[in-house]
C-alpha cells in the first residue's frame, strides 16, 4: 500500500516514505511529555521508588527511610537498579525532584516505543511495524503505566532490546557474538528491571532447546550470552543486598506478593473479568487472534521465529501470574502490550487462510486496525488528557506549609507524600502488604509522643486510629488527614 503512493507521486517519493515515522513521533514525544507533572497522578508504589531514588543520590544506596539516619533494605522492591541509576543521571542534570524522576520514566517510554517498531519491522515488515506502532501509542495504560516511575515500561525496553539481539543472534544460526550478549543483557536487564520478567526464561529455553542441533555447535556464544543474562541479576542481587537467607522469603513475595492466604479463590473472579469487562475483554480479542494465527502457522509449518516463542510463551506464563493477584488490570499489562505488538501481522495471517481468494489482504488488514485505532485514540482523549492539580498535589502543597523543617513528623502509608518532603527529619510507617512491613517500631512508638505531627489517609486502619490517642485532627486535604499532638500530651 505504502509502495503504491510512493510510485504515484514519486516526486514526494521521501516525504511519503517518512511522514509515517515523523507523525508517529511527534505523537510520541507529545503523549509521553504531556502535563507531565500532574498526569498521570502519583500514588503509592511510586512514592517509593522515588524515595529510593532520592536516598540513592543523597546516601548512594538502594534504601527506604524509616527515621532519621535510619534505613531498611530494598530487596523485595520490584523495581531495579537500571531505574534508580537513570534517574540518578537525571538528578544530575535537572537537579533532585520529582519532575526529574519522572523525566526518567519518559526516557524509557519513548525508547521502549522506538525499539517496539524497530523489532516488529525486522520480524514482519515497516507497514505492518508502522500500524503496529500507532496500535501502541493510541493504547491509554502505556501512559498511565509508563509516565509513573515505574518498573513495567523500562522492563519493556530492555525485554525487547533483548528479543532484537536474540532475532539477530538466531539469523546468524547462533555463531555470532554481539548479538549474543545484546540477548542476554537486555534480558537480564530486564528481570533487573522488574522481576516479573523471570517467566522469561521459560520461553528462552523453549527456542533454545528447538535450536538445540545449531545451539551445541557454538557452546562459546551461548556462554557469553547467559553471562550476559547473569551479570545484570548478579548486580541486582548485590545491588539491593540480596543475602542467601533472604533467597526463600524472596521466592514466598514474587509467587503471593500480596500475603493472600487463598490464592485460589482469586483465579475465578480475574478469569470472568476476561469476558464481562472492557480491557480484559480487549485481552481476550487479542488472544484469540493470537491462537489462530499459531495454529495457521502450524498447520501451514510455517517458520516461527525464536524471538516470537519468547514472546508468546512470556505472554502465556504473564496472564497466568496474573490470575493470583487481587485483579489489577496493570498486572497483565505486560502481555497485553506484546499482543498489541503481534495483532497487526496475526490479522493479516488469519485473513490469508480465511479469505484465501483475496489478493490484497493489506487493505482488510487496514479495515480491522484502523477502528481500533480511532477506538483508542477517543479513549486516550478522555482519560488521559486531563491536565490539574490531583489530590497528592494539593495535599503536598498543604504539606508543604504545614511542616518545619526541624518537626519530627510520622508518615503513615504516604510514600507518595514521602517523596517529595524537602527534608530528612522523618519516621515512615509502610505496609506493603501485611508480609512486607517496613518502619513497625516507628509505628509503636507513638505511645511515647514522640512525634509533633502525624500525615496518614482518612481510610487507615482503626487499628491504626486508635494510637493517635495523644494526637487530634489538625486538617484534612482530600483523602489525607493531618493530625498534630495535643497540648495535654507529655513526651
Amino acid at each position: 500500500m505504502q509502495g503504491f503512493f510512493i510510485n504515484k507521486f514519486s516526486k514526494y517519493k521521501k516525504v511519503i516514505k517518512y511522514s509515517p515515522l515523523l507523525m508517529i513521533s511527534i505523537i510520541t514525544i507529545f503523549l509521553s511529555t504531556y502535563c507531565l507533572r500532574y498526569n498521570p497522578s502519583s500514588w503509592f508504589d511510586e512514592g517509593i521508588y522515588i524515595q529510593i531514588a532520592n536516598n540513592l543520590s543523597a546516601h548512594g544506596q538502594l534504601v527506604i527511610q524509616v527515621a532519621p539516619d535510619s534505613f531498611a533494605p530494598t530487596a523485595f522492591m520490584t523495581v531495579g537498579y537500571p531505574i534508580y541509576y537513570a534517574v540518578a543521571i537525571f538528578y544530575k542534570i535537572f537537579g533532585v525532584g520529582f519532575l526529574s524522576a519522572r523525566f526518567a520514566a519518559v526516557f524509557y517510554l519513548i525508547f521502549f516505543i522506538i525499539a517496539f517498531f524497530v523489532l516488529n519491522k525486522k520480524l514482519y515488515n515497516q507497514s505492518t511495524a508502522l500500524l503496529s506502532t500507532l496500535l501502541l501509542i493510541t493504547f491509554a495504560p502505556l501512559y498511565g503505566n509508563g509516565r509513573n516511575l515505574l518498573g513495567d515500561v523500562p522492563g519493556l525496553f530492555f525485554m525487547t532490546l533483548g528479543l532484537i539481539g536474540f532475532l539477530y543472534w538466531e539469523k546468524s544460526e547462533f555463531k555470532n557474538n554481539l548479538p549474543a550478549l545484546i540477548a542476554g543483557l537486555g534480558f537480564g536487564l530486564a528481570v533487573a528491571a522488574k522481576p516479573n520478567f523471570l517467566v522469561l526464561g521459560s520461553g528462552i529455553l523453549i527456542a533454545l532447546i528447538l535450536n538445540i542441533k545449531i545451539i551445541k555447535k557454538q557452546i562459546k556464544q551461548c556462554f557469553i550470552f547467559v553471562l550476559g543474562g547473569l551479570t545484570p541479576i548478579f548486580w541486582w542481587a548485590y545491588a539491593q543486598s540480596v543475602s542467601i537467607d533472604m533467597t526463600t522469603s524472596l521466592f514466598k513475595y514474587y509467587t503471593n506478593p500480596y500475603a493472600k492466604e487463598d490464592v485460589a479463590f482469586l483465579v475465578l473472579p480475574n478469569l470472568i473479568r476476561f469476558i464481562t469487562e472492557s480491557t480484559p475483554l480487549y485481552f481476550t480479542f487479542l488472544s484469540i487472534t493470537l491462537i489462530l494465527a499459531i495454529i495457521f502457522k502450524l498447520k501451514q509449518k510455517q517458520k516461527i521465529t525464536g524471538a516470537e516463542i519468547i514472546i508468546y510463551f512470556f505472554i502465556l506464563f504473564t496472564f497466568i501470574s496474573y490470575l493470583r493477584t487481587p485483579g489489577w488490570y496493570r498486572y497483565f499489562f505486560l502481555a497485553h502490550i506484546w499482543l498489541i505488538f503481534l495483532f497487526t501481522d496475526n490479522i493479516e495471517i488469519i485473513i490469508k487462510k480465511v479469505f484465501f481468494i483475496i489478493k490484497k489482504p493489506q487493505y482488510f488488514v487496514l479495515l480491522i486496525i484502523t477502528p481500533l485505532i480511532l477506538a483508542q485514540s477517543i479513549h486516550l482523549l478522555i482519560t488521559d488528557l486531563e491536565c490539574s492539580e490531583t489530590k497528592v498535589d494539593i495535599a503536598n502543597n498543604f504539606l508543604n506549609q504545614w511542616v518545619e523543617n526541624k518537626s519530627n513528623i510520622l508518615f503513615i502509608n504516604v510514600p507518595e507524600l514521602v517523596a517529595r518532603i524537602p527534608h530528612i527529619n522523618y519516621y515512615q510507617y509502610l505496609e506493603s502488604n501485611r508480609g512486607l512491613i517496613f518502619g513497625q517500631k516507628e509505628l509503636d512508638d507513638i505511645k511515647y509522643n514522640i512525634y509533633e505531627k502525624i500525615i496518614l489517609k482518612n481510610i487507615e486502619e482503626k487499628s491504626i486510629k486508635d494510637k493517635l490517642e495523644c494526637y487530634e485532627l489538625d486538617n484534612k486535604v482530600n483523602i489525607y488527614e493531618f493530625y498534630k499532638k495535643k497540648s495535654d500530651c507529655a513526651l
